[in-house]
């Protein structure tokens, strides 16, 4: 009952911080009905609405706010919050947690994200977050640049340079 209890009042602040950010945005005179409809869309289950608001708190560099709808796009199968929370985890930006950040790289990787594949190979290749494993590391990159994936791609070119 306790944790019922935390999780329901937890979801209610997030509720308030994003009608508080709602109510912002308004006041600042940009288009609040986009964010409105979002916030709709997103209580629908909409995990593009969610990655749109978590995207409009990162903008805002409300880090816990962005995380936390992007952990709810991602637990809803979105490879796009997958690799974005990797991203907010690698860049530190509410703390530095390497391994978690390569979790959700190989998350979103596996989901067929190029970005996630790219991310996720260089933490295998340098040994980020997850134990050195340049061949498994080669292996996403050159599935990501084979996507089109132009870091990828670059990555890929320097290391041949090195005589991989």
């Amino acid at each position: 009952m306790k944790n019922r209890f935390y999780t329901i009042s937890t979801m209610i602040i997030v509720v308030l911080l994003a009608v508080i950010f709602i109510i912002s945005l308004d006041n600042n005179g940009e288009n609040s009905d986009s964010v409105s409809t979002d916030m709709t869309l997103a209580s629908l289950g909409n995990v593009n609405a969610m990655c749109r608001i978590g995207e409009s708190f990162e903008k805002e560099r409300y880090y816990l706010q962005a995380v936390s709808w992007y952990e709810k796009a991602a637990d809803n199968g979105s490879a796009e919050a997958m690799f974005k929370l990797g991203r907010i985890y690698m860049e530190g930006h509410i703390w530095d947690d390497a391994g978690l950040a390569a979790d959700y790289f190989r998350r979103s990787a596996e989901c067929g994200s190029k970005q996630g594949q790219s991310a996720y190979g260089l933490c295998l290749y340098y040994g980020i977050g997850a134990k050195e494993d340049r061949e498994s590391g080669l292996y996403w990159m050159k599935k990501s640049a084979s996507q089109g994936d132009k870091m990828a791609a670059g990555y890929l070119h320097r290391l041949d340079s090195k005589d991989v």
